[in-house]
């Protein structure tokens, strides 16, 4: 019998919280186009139309058009867009604290086998970090929005190899297509901390456009493609974002499929993900004092975080 089923009759709440998301993600797909839901639509629908609008928004013409790009295709790759020694300085030490239980925690692990990392706070770990939010990128987000931004998160991790056994019955480390059910304003800044191969399991993504029609073709969930492998994953329509460490791009993954690639053997891949969202106002200077991630685990060594959902 279905796992999802036999939740549902254990407790019922569950079952009717499932049917609900379930339709939710159904008129999403048929009328929208990607799975984050109508709700979730409907949300990023409101975030933009609720933040302030910024006018002469940029003096910087290439920005404009990278923005404009970003916009139609739902990622945007801009390369090498920092100083190669912040972005050492960084990844330096990243590396120092990654592996240490006193600043990260687990965030995917199956039968006490872990196949990803995370920083506590990484941002005041290494507070170079916040360097990264620097002017011209900003420019670009300010300009994608028409309007300020917030931070709705900001992660270091390490993923690594996930052997054949585990991916056979579970998406560990989000290496399933999917879009992700959040606020479709919402949208995600990379920066690679390590030089990524194809070996070394990079992010995946394919255009909003794409996602449509896959969409159209039955795409149904995570679980379950309802699709060919030749369709979904026709390499015509994908973007594997391998590159030198410091690489750079941006997603919007609600509305784009997209996986983390997995890790050959004795293979990682160490990423910053920086959340973003529409804003009424400034930036400040001191949002890093009050900023909580809901989704980050208490600073506890001992605390149990198996069951946390990585990012991707």
């Amino acid at each position: 019998m279905n796992n999802s089923i036999l939740k549902g009759i254990r407790n019922p709440s569950l079952a009717i919280d499932y049917f609900t998301k379930d339709i939710d993600q159904r008129l999403s797909r048929f009328f929208l186009g990607n799975s984050a839901g109508i709700s979730n639509n409907f949300k990023g629908y409101l975030a933009y139309t609720k933040s302030k609008k910024i006018s002469n928004v940029s003096d910087n013409f290439a920005y404009d058009e990278l923005a404009s790009k970003f916009k139609q295709e739902g990622d945007l790759q801009l390369g090498q867009f920092y100083d190669s020694s912040l972005i050492s300085n960084i990844s330096k030490k990243f590396n120092e604290l990654i592996e240490d239980d006193k600043f990260s925690f687990v965030r995917a692990k199956r039968n006490d086998r872990i196949f990803s990392r995370a920083l506590f706070r990484g941002f005041e770990q290494i507070p170079e970090s916040l360097q990264l939010l620097n002017k011209d990128i900003s420019t670009i987000i300010e300009a994608y929005y028409g309007s300020y931004f917030k931070i709705a998160k900001f992660a270091f991790w390490r993923n690594y190899h996930v052997p054949s056994e585990f991916l056979s019955t579970a998406d560990v480390i989000n290496n399933r297509w999917h879009c992700d059910p959040y606020n479709t304003s919402w949208i995600k800044l990379f920066i690679y901390l390590t030089d990524v191969t194809k070996e070394d399991g990079p992010f995946c993504v394919q255009s909003t456009k794409r996602t449509k029609e896959l969409m159209r073709l039955g795409y149904k969930n995570r679980r379950n493609y309802n699709l060919s492998s030749n369709v979904i994953e026709d390499e015509n329509h994908i973007w594997q974002a391998t590159g030198d460490i410091g690489t750079t791009f941006m997603c919007n993954c609600n509305l784009g499929l997209h996986k983390a690639g997995v890790p050959e053997p004795n293979h990682y891949r160490d990423v910053i993900q920086i959340q973003l969202a529409p804003s009424s106002e400034k930036l400040p200077v001191n949002w890093p004092e009050h900023f909580v991630d809901k989704e980050e685990p208490k600073h506890s060594k001992s605390s149990d975080n198996s069951n946390i959902r990585p990012a991707d």
